[in-house]
């Protein structure tokens, strides 16, 4: 309600948070003293996009960008409209009522490089009043698997992640189980790491998007060293309960030699020729 206000023509404007309307021009009269009612034609469509651990090259939250398309023209080739985000994440669009699809924008390189914004699109319906509540938001993987040890107990086995772009991940080994969370999703070159023992793979490349199983590592033996002065041959038995299991024999390099020794127990080492 007005009141107080002389004839003639106005302007009126109104405001409203996340709300726009026309401006209005209006002949004000004694005869005609009332005022139309005034109806927003558009409001704001707004959200948020988080990043918890972004690559080096990923845009900083302030220079990303979030685009907007229409539903009925989300198979054309009309172009996006975008908006920039603030500092914060925060980023909004101002729309007619209708039905659009929005989109967090990622380059090449940062996809290259593991960067993933959940969900890859959104729907949204705006009808009579503003949306606030979209949220993009940083996706992380998981990779976990075993670690299979003679006599059971891996304690000091550590599992090494290196990603495509050189980051480096540690997971220690606790009761056969190695679990590393929270890093990016692409490709990982994963290799155990205890010198002393010997296993049929040190090393799995794998690809991860969410979580995954990557295969085992097993332990096959543990490492000998012997370092001789000339080349000779050496056989090998284990002692066991009654009597001396041959394990085989060598062939021994002037040097330092590595054997895989496939049990635990007290070995007898006999040179058969020295030159």
């Amino acid at each position: 309600e007005l009141s107080n206000v002389t004839g003639g023509k106005y302007e009126v404007v109104a405001k409203l948070k996340g709300y726009y309307f026309s401006t209005e021009v209006l002949e004000i009269s004694p005869n005609n003293p009332t005022l139309p009612d005034i109806r927003a034609n558009a409001y704001q469509l707004c959200g948020v996009l988080e990043m918890s651990t972004p690559p080096a090259s990923a845009l900083p939250l302030g220079q990303r960008k979030v685009g907007l398309r229409p539903s009925a023209e989300e198979d054309s080739n009309t172009a996006l409209v975008t908006t920039s985000t603030d500092t914060s994440g925060a980023f909004c669009f101002k729309v007619s009522p209708g039905k659009y699809i929005l989109q967090a924008l990622v380059g090449t390189q940062e996809v290259r490089d593991g960067l993933r914004l959940a969900p890859l699109k959104v729907d949204v319906t705006v009808t009579s009043g503003p949306v606030d509540s979209i949220q993009f938001s940083q996706s992380l993987a998981t990779l976990h698997g075993t670690v299979v040890c003679i006599g059971g107990d891996c304690a000091g086995v550590r599992v090494h992640l290196t990603s495509g772009a050189g980051v480096g991940h540690l997971a220690e080994v606790e009761s056969g189980a190695r679990r590393v969370s929270a890093i990016l999703p692409g490709e990982y070159k994963v290799t155990v790491d205890y010198p002393a023992w010997c296993w049929k793979e040190t090393e799995h490349t794998v690809t991860v998007e969410d979580v995954l199983e990557t295969p085992s590592f097993e332990q096959s033996g543990y490492i000998m060293k012997l370092e001789v002065s000339h080349a000779a041959e050496l056989n090998f038995t284990v002692a066991g309960d009654n009597e001396n299991t041959d394990v085989g024999t060598f062939s021994l390099e002037k040097g330092t030699n590595r054997f895989c020794l496939k049990k635990p127990g007290v070995y007898n080492l006999v040179p058969y020729a020295c030159h």
